[in-house]
């Protein structure tokens, strides 16, 4: 062969070997194709960051509510007792006004130590009949017309 023919076959590969970097490397088209590529993962990486912000101030917003519901389930278990409690003072005041709660009126009457055996409160009174007389002696005293138990007697 001759130095012509394999300075050409030289120059040649060396013009196709320049052909192909262009066309893989250096092609507007593949540089297109790459910085595409850099923006979409720019991209990305920007709304992951923003996802992940979110998420976290979802978090804190979802414990904030969850107190606040808290609170809420609280001021209503409390309205509820409120309501109960009104509830029940009006039917104690019906019963008042009805006359059925008089037990419980302070009528200026001596108070009864309940530590104090019955009998011993009530021995000034003298037994009216023959059972008053029995149901002392028994342990039991007349109170509003009910026949109760006496306290057991103190210990010394």
């Amino acid at each position: 062969m001759t130095t012509t023919a394999i300075v050409l076959i030289v120059v040649a590969s060396l013009l196709l070997l320049a052909a192909i970097v262009y066309l893989a490397v250096l092609s507007p088209r593949r540089q297109a194709e790459r910085r595409r590529n850099r923006e979409r993962e720019r991209a990305a990486s920007h709304h992951r960051e923003l996802a992940s912000e979110r998420h976290s101030r979802a978090s804190v917003a979802e414990q904030r509510a969850e107190a606040a519901r808290l609170k809420a389930q609280r001021a209503d278990r409390q309205a509820q007792v409120a309501r109960r409690q009104a509830g029940a003072h009006e039917d104690r005041a019906d019963l008042h006004e009805q006359g059925l709660a008089d037990d419980e009126l302070d009528l200026g009457e001596p108070e009864v130590d309940e530590r104090l055996p019955v009998a011993d409160v009530y021995a000034d009174r003298r037994p009216e009949s023959e059972g008053d007389r029995r149901a002392l002696d028994n342990g039991l005293v007349h109170r509003d017309e009910r026949t109760v138990p006496a306290p057991p007697p103190p210990r010394v």
